[in-house]
C-alpha cells in the first residue's frame, strides 16, 4: 500500500492529509446528523441518521482501500477529460488505458465496460443495503421506526466532507494575489527535471 508510493514525494503527504480528512470529517457530519436528529425529533429519526452515517462510513473506507490498493503506476480504462494537464505533460502523458486504442469502435466499447466497471463496484451496494436494513427493521417492528430520509441523508454525510476538502484545495487559489489558474494546475506537475518535456520546446 503506501510503503508501495514511497517514491512519490510530497505527493503522499498531501493524499494522506486527504484520507484523514474525509474520513474525520465524515465521522464529524455523521455524528452532528444524528445529535441533531436525536435532540429535535426522536430516538427512530437519530437511529436513522446513525444507519446512513455506518454506509457513508464503510462507503468511504470502501473508497479509500481501493485507492491505497491502487499500483503508482495504475491508469484507469477511461477517466475524466484532462486536457489542462495533459498539455502540460507533453504528447506521452496518457490518463487512461483506453486512449492507446485507435480504432474508434474499439475504444468507444472499451470506455463502455470501463464505465460500467466502475458502477458496479461492491460499495455501490451498500446504499442498497442501507435501504434494506430500514425495510426490514420497518417490517418486523411497528410503528414504522425508521426514516428512509433520514437514513439517506446519514448516508450522504461524505458529500460535505468533499465539499470542505474541495474548498481546502481551492481556497489558495481564491486567495492568491494573481489569481492564475496555473498555481491550481501547478501540483498536478512534475518537478522540474521530471516527466515529459515541455511540448512547447
Amino acid at each position: 500500500k503506501l510503503d508501495r508510493v514511497q517514491g512519490r514525494g510530497p505527493g503522499v503527504d498531501v493524499y494522506e492529509r486527504l484520507k484523514r480528512n474525509l474520513v474525520n470529517r465524515t465521522g464529524a457530519t455523521s455524528a452532528l446528523l444524528a445529535g441533531y436528529m436525536l435532540l429535535q425529533y426522536s430516538e427512530g429519526a437519530a437511529a436513522s441518521a446513525a444507519l446512513g452515517a455506518l454506509g457513508s462510513m464503510l462507503y468511504v473506507r470502501s473508497l479509500v482501500a481501493e485507492v491505497d490498493g491502487l499500483q503508482p503506476e495504475h491508469l484507469p480504462v477511461v477517466t475524466l477529460p484532462m486536457e489542462r494537464i495533459r498539455s502540460k505533460r507533453g504528447p506521452s502523458f496518457a490518463v487512461s488505458t483506453s486512449e492507446s486504442i485507435d480504432n474508434v469502435l474499439l475504444k468507444r466499447l472499451l470506455q463502455a465496460r470501463g464505465v460500467f466497471q466502475q458502477a458496479v463496484k461492491p460499495r455501490m451496494a451498500i446504499p442498497v443495503a442501507v435501504a434494506a436494513a430500514v425495510s426490514l427493521v420497518n417490517a418486523v417492528l411497528e410503528p414504522d421506526p425508521l426514516d428512509f430520509g433520514v437514513a439517506l441523508a446519514g448516508f450522504l454525510a461524505f458529500k460535505p466532507a468533499l465539499l470542505l476538502q474541495l474548498w481546502d484545495d481551492l481556497k489558495p487559489y481564491f486567495y492568491s494575489a494573481s489569481g492564475d489558474p496555473e498555481e491550481l494546475l501547478a501540483k498536478y506537475m512534475p518537478p522540474k527535471g521530471e516527466g515529459d518535456a515541455d511540448p512547447e520546446s
